[in-house]
Order: C-alpha cells, then sequence, then structure tokens
C-alpha cells in the first residue's frame, strides 16, 4: 500500500504478506495513520520517507520482513505499540530522520533491536520500548529498567526502556 503526497489517510485492518514494502508514506505523506495492519515476510514492513511527516503507525504487528519499520528523510512521526518480530532489525532511523517518537513498542526478538543515525525521542518521557534486554535491572518493580538503553548508530538513547512486557 502506497500513499504518495497523502493528506490523513487511514490505513487500518490490513494483511499485507510477501510484498517488498508492506506499507509506504512517501513524498510528503502527512497526517495518515497505519493502524492494526499484520505485515510479514517483506523486505520493509513500513517504511516512511520523501519528507513525511506527522504520521503514526500504531499496533502494528510486523514480522519476518529484513526491516520492521524504516524512517528516512521524514519528521514528527509517532511509532506506538508495535510489535516487530523476527526481522533483521526492528527499527531503522537514517540520518535525516528528526523528531520522531517511538515508545511502547515490542523490538525484542529480531536480529537487531534498533539503529537511529537521525535525532529521535526513543521514549515519551516516560515510557520507552522493550528490547528483551538481559542487562536491564528493575530494582524499584516500576518495570521501567534501571539504566538506559543506546540505540545503536548514534547518540539516541531510550531512557525509560520497558522491563517486561505485561499482556
Amino acid at each position: 500500500i502506497r500513499v504518495w503526497m497523502g493528506r490523513e489517510n487511514s490505513i487500518e485492518d490490513n494483511v499485507l504478506d510477501g510484498n517488498s514494502q508492506g506499507i509506504l508514506l512517501d513524498e510528503s505523506a502527512t497526517g495518515c495513520i497505519c493502524l492494526s495492519n499484520k505485515i510479514s515476510n517483506g523486505t520493509e514492513g513500513i517504511s516512511i520517507s520523501g519528507r513525511s511527516s506527522d504520521n503514526s503507525a500504531v499496533r502494528n504487528k510486523i514480522f519476518s520482513c529484513l526491516t520492521g519499520i524504516t524512517a528516512s528523510n521524514c519528521e514528527r512521526n509517532t511509532l506506538q505499540s508495535n510489535v516487530i518480530e523476527q526481522c533483521s532489525w526492528g527499527i531503522v532511523l537514517d540520518s535525516l530522520a528528526m523528531h520522531n517518537t517511538i515508545y511502547e513498542n515490542d523490538l525484542s526478538d529480531n536480529s537487531e533491536p534498533a539503529r537511529d543515525e537521525g535525532s529521535n525521542s526513543w521514549d515519551n518521557s516516560t515510557i520507552g520500548n522493550y528490547f528483551g534486554w538481559a542487562d536491564c535491572l528493575d530494582d524499584n518493580a516500576d518495570n521501567i529498567c534501571d539504566s538506559p538503553f543506546l540505540v545503536a548508530g548514534g547518540s539516541n538513547v531510550d531512557r525509560f526502556p520497558i522491563a517486561t512486557l505485561t499482556t
């Protein structure tokens, strides 16, 4: 599914299997929401690129793709509550991805959970993402790791990584 220069489109409840890109928001797509889609066996589950901004990818399940979600040359997008499993990379943002917010995602079952070469927020100031991080200690039992998670690729940090998943 490709949204090119789209405004306020809703892409919901689709099952996409075996596509190169499951969902592509491109060329200044703005205000779109990708909600509750199931995407599998592709190169990229969801791709946000080409100066696209103010979009949301929420509660999607992405599995067995090369990369779960990619963001390149985009800003002010929200990636929230997605489950990304059995991918080489969970979420990847390039150096031109700026001011995006990534939180409450399950990135634990991927070869590499995340890479970010841009300047983005990996938490919403109270909760971050679940990385399945073996070094996570939670001495005060608040379900937030006591140490931040350093995101590969640059200087980005998840300040409030989730200690354990709850159902």
